[in-house]
């Protein structure tokens, strides 16, 4: 069970009227606040879309003054920050979309004409190194070393070289490869021995300072950079599968380092797509589909390459339907939208097949690696892909059967734990039930009207409960409401043998998303619901009306925007640990706040 204390801390803050003009404004996009060394008074530079860094001053009478303005930049000047040099002077660097760095040294002057600043300012270097626009910089808190970001997907450390007295670059780092679009800012740690930066799609990356000198990536934290639209468990409860609107799919599990404590990391990213991506399904172990934008269902399956790293890194048996002839890996052709299957052992030559007649061949990306601890951004970008093995197109598919019932979208489907029926739930207030018969096929055999429904806006979710006995559907009117088939009642269209057995009112809610788990928990159903503000709440839900919140989730553990999906592990206990823990659930949710989360249920 998660638990927290909120805690609400008050600040008083006085209001100061800096500066501001009427003819031609400009736009500040970055701002710095530095404190003079002799005078002890603040400093602030403002970075501005007109090329210039506006200096803004506090004088005796701690009143804010316009003091002068920069110029040199050619572009929008992006990012500022202070430091101390070893002189004592203020140092200011600074950096534009022109590619450049500008560092302004403060320098105290004895001159007494100018009582409120008794400083001078002066271009001390002009730094290029960059090929696209610099976004940030940041100094060092321990030496005299400046780190700039640029778009052009490189980091570089910059440093005083006392014999040319010159500021020479003396480390680069970055990405290789992959559709990204480079860097918007980075920074040192408080020893200076990382840097941590982020990119364009939202990405963390961070390099630590090894022993040698060298500048080494390590295991950051990562996820969607779009709202998370689905989610699923694998059948045994070993790694979590995810799907966005950022077009990727992603494959979350535990890790554990050195007999430390385990956490959860991005462990591969089996498609990137051109389409947003609605809805996933898990087919087995090692293979799922997924559906886009594009009206295209497409299924994964896994290569060697990752089911090797999951037995390293999460600690798994192998499991699952593997064969020796499966793929080692798969790439993305260049104008292409399908992961095409790599058969290679270690040499990347061999990864494209030879073609006389073809002169200008697809290039595979795709390299072979050995992984003992999460892979980086990279990495997942080119590396973790999983080969397309089948397309569902509505132009070449065979259909098997139309089930016909709904007169609006279908917003969700559920399939009963005994694979016996199918649950749907639309936008037009109805939920569906289509039962096998003698033949194998589906048919209709109760639905909701507007007598019969106890939903009066649309129902947006729908779940079973782990024995086929019960389901619950949720809708925008605040209603979770559980029904079940009773053989007893007569059959009468058009809910045939279906009732309400629970319903739950939540007034100004709207439930999104719902689940239950795998096993009764004190005697009853384990459900989780999911609101359109966030939050979520577990109940315990018992036979006759017997209903008991067990726990709430606010906006501060939870989320703060629309829960999209809600899933229990498949099995008791942490994933990552071997034993069975009986007194534990995990419980995973997405939500259109880009972020998935796991929670720890003590039961």
């Amino acid at each position: 069970m998660y638990s927290g204390v909120n805690t609400v801390l008050k600040f008083m803050l006085r209001q100061s009227f800096l500066w501001g003009t009427k003819s031609n404004p400009s736009l500040c996009v970055g701002l710095r606040i530095g404190i003079l060394p002799k005078e002890n008074k603040l400093i602030i530079a403002c970075a501005l879309d007109n090329s210039k860094i506006q200096i803004i001053l506090q004088n005796e009478e701690n009143n804010w003054i316009k003091y002068t303005t920069l110029s040199g930049h050619e572009d929008w000047v992006r990012g500022l920050d202070f430091t101390v040099n070893e002189s004592g002077d203020l140092l200011l660097a600074s950096c534009s979309q022109d590619g450049s760095l500008r560092l302004w040294c403060i320098l105290s002057t004895k001159d007494n004409e100018n009582k409120d600043f008794p400083y001078k300012i002066l271009l001390e270097s002009v730094l290029n190194g960059h090929e696209g626009w610099v976004y940030s910089v940041n100094w060092s808190p321990t030496n005299m070393q400046l780190l700039s970001a640029s778009i052009d997907k490189t980091m570089i450390i910059w440093e005083f070289d006392k014999e040319s007295g010159l500021w020479l670059e003396s480390m680069r780092v970055g990405e290789v490869g992959g559709n990204t679009l480079g860097f918007y800012g980075g920074c040192f740690n408080s020893t200076a021995d990382r840097i941590i930066a982020y990119s364009y799609h939202g990405a963390f990356h961070i390099w630590t300072k090894g022993e040698n000198g060298r500048w080494l990536p390590d295991v950051t934290v990562g996820g969607h950079f779009g709202a998370v639209v689905d989610l699923a468990w694998e059948p045994q409860g070993d790694f979590l599968y995810s799907v966005s609107v950022d077009q990727t799919a992603r494959i979350h599990g535990p890790w554990q380092k050195e007999n430390k404590e385990i956490t959860w990391h991005e462990i591969a990213r089996p498609q990137v797509h051109g389409y947003d991506l609605s809805s996933m399904a898990v087919i087995s172990r090692y293979k799922y589909a997924s559906s886009a934008e594009e009206k295209i269902v497409r299924t994964f399956e896994a290569p060697t390459i990752f089911i090797d790293n999951m037995k390293r890194l999460c600690r798994i048996s192998e499991g699952g339907d593997t064969t020796s002839d499966m793929p080692k890996g798969a790439s993305v052709p260049s104008l292409g939208l399908s992961n095409k299957a790599v058969f290679i052992d270690d040499n990347l030559e061999d990864t494209v097949g030879m073609d006389k007649n073809n002169h200008f061949p697809e290039e595979s990306h795709f390299v072979a690696q050995i992984l003992t601890e999460p892979p980086t951004e990279e990495t997942l970008l080119q590396n973790t892909l999983w080969p397309e093995i089948q397309k569902l197109n509505t132009s070449t598919w065979q259909e098997i059967q139309r089930l016909i019932s709904h007169t609006l979208t279908v917003v969700q489907m559920q399939f009963s734990p005994d694979s016996q029926n199918l649950l749907s739930v639309s936008r037009d207030r109805r939920w569906s039930m289509f039962s096998k018969n003698s033949q194998n096929k589906f048919e209709l055999v109760a639905t909701t009207d507007k007598h019969t429904s106890v939903h009066t806006r649309i129902i947006w979710t729908c779940a079973w409960t782990h024995d086929s006995k019960y389901f619950a559907t949720g809708s925008r009117d605040g209603k979770l409401v559980m029904w079940t088939k009773n053989a007893d009642k007569e059959f009468v269209k058009p809910l045939g043998q279906y009732e309400k057995t629970n319903a739950v009112q939540y007034p100004g809610q709207s439930v999104t998303a719902v689940a239950f788990g795998p096993d009764f928990v004190n005697g009853g159903y384990l459900c989780a619901a999911g609101f359109e503000d966030g939050k979520i709440e577990v109940l315990i839900i018992k036979h006759h009306s017997e209903c008991n919140v067990m726990l709430n989730l606010d906006t501060s553990a939870a989320h703060h925007l629309t829960v999209r999906k809600l899933a229990f592990r498949p099995k008791f206990g942490r994933a990552g640990e071997k034993e069975e823990n009986k007194q534990v659930l995990q419980l995973s949710s997405c939500s259109s706040d880009m972020s998935v989360r796991i929670y720890d249920l003590i039961l």
